[in-house]
């Protein structure tokens, strides 16, 4: 057997062939291949009005888990020991700022009283 005889069960194939566009030999093809599916920009609106109504049912019971766990929480909260209620709003006053008024009330008393 010769070294450079190709194995028994293999073939060797033909060099490609230079690929040569209908338009430009000036012929056009008889008939174009069908594509084997639908293109993907096709929308189904049959699918898609079932898969709008499903995210929409994602979002409702999205939104209604987070109210309970929001309320679960806030007992938690208010079941433990350590739950201190928010504190009040109310307007506080700066004790030092009275403190500051009244200094320049009497800095401004004598630097006119020269």
């Amino acid at each position: 057997m010769s070294t450079h005889s190709p194995l028994q069960g293999t073939h060797t194939l033909p060099p490609p062939a230079p690929v040569t566009s209908a338009a430009y030999a000036g012929t056009l093809p008889a008939q174009l291949p069908l594509p084997a599916q639908a293109p993907s920009n096709v929308i189904d609106p049959v699918r898609f009005t079932a898969l709008e109504g499903m995210v929409n049912q994602l979002a409702a019971n999205m939104n209604t888990n987070m109210a309970e766990l929001m309320t679960m929480l806030r007992d938690q909260n208010r079941a433990s020991s350590s739950y201190t209620p928010p504190p009040e709003r109310r307007t506080t006053v700066d004790p030092n700022s009275v403190a500051r008024l009244f200094t320049l009330q009497i800095a401004m008393m004598y630097l006119f009283q020269q």
